[in-house]
């Protein structure tokens, strides 16, 4: 068995595409996934007091547009990239909190994709990565004075919104192998790297867009 000389905690590594080959049914409900995802979040967001957005605008490229997901050391925005016209996922902890994660969060991300970075006015910028099957692309980290922040690719619903969509939170046997398969395949490739993840639940294996 290899040896595992490092331990993720739970806040890391929680956004993984996850591509299983489903039944017709869960597939015309995976069509509108994107948009359904976005409007579910909004409700949420108008039913309940938000806190202010910390920064409009990151690394001068980046917009927030809304919050898709909070958790004990930050949230997960929807943002743009205008210079890229793209979506992405950008992840936002406080400089207040007393353990940072996110900066050993990119670390992980740079060991898992190979990547290597080089500096640029808005922060680190990527020179190149390798496109590695379950796991997110990264497109950069850095800090403002408030806050730190990692930017990423902006993935589907996660398996526990997939059970909600399907009205009676039930996959068939097959599609459970399917997704089990493919599971144990990204933790396979995790582990290879000597990290654990510490944190498996359906919330934190998302669909690819």
């Amino acid at each position: 068995r290899s040896k595992m000389k490092n331990s993720i905690t739970p806040s890391n590594l929680n956004l993984m595409p996850l591509q299983p080959i489903i039944e017709e049914g869960t597939k015309n409900l995976l069509n509108q996934n994107k948009n359904f995802f976005i409007n579910e979040m909004n409700e949420k967001e108008e039913n309940k007091k938000k806190e202010p957005i910390m920064k409009d605008l990151i690394a001068e490229n980046f917009v927030i547009l809304t919050t898709i997901g909070k958790g004990a050391f930050g949230e997960i925005s929807l943002s743009y990239d205008l210079r890229e016209n793209l979506e992405v996922a950008i992840k936002r902890e406080k400089k207040t909190n007393k353990i940072p994660q996110i900066i050993t969060e990119s670390k992980v991300y740079q060991k898992l994709l190979n990547i290597h970075l080089g500096q640029d006015i808005s922060g680190l910028k990527i020179i190149s990565q390798e496109t590695i099957l379950g796991v997110p692309k990264f497109y950069g980290v850095g800090e403002t004075p408030d806050f730190y922040y990692l930017i990423m690719e902006f993935l589907g619903p996660n398996l526990n919104n997939l059970l909600n969509y399907c009205g009676v939170r039930k996959f068939t046997i097959s599609t459970v192998c399917l997704i089990g398969l493919q599971m144990l395949n990204r933790i396979e490739y995790i582990h290879k790297h000597h990290y654990l993840h510490r944190d498996i639940k359906p919330e934190n294996f998302c669909i690819g867009t």
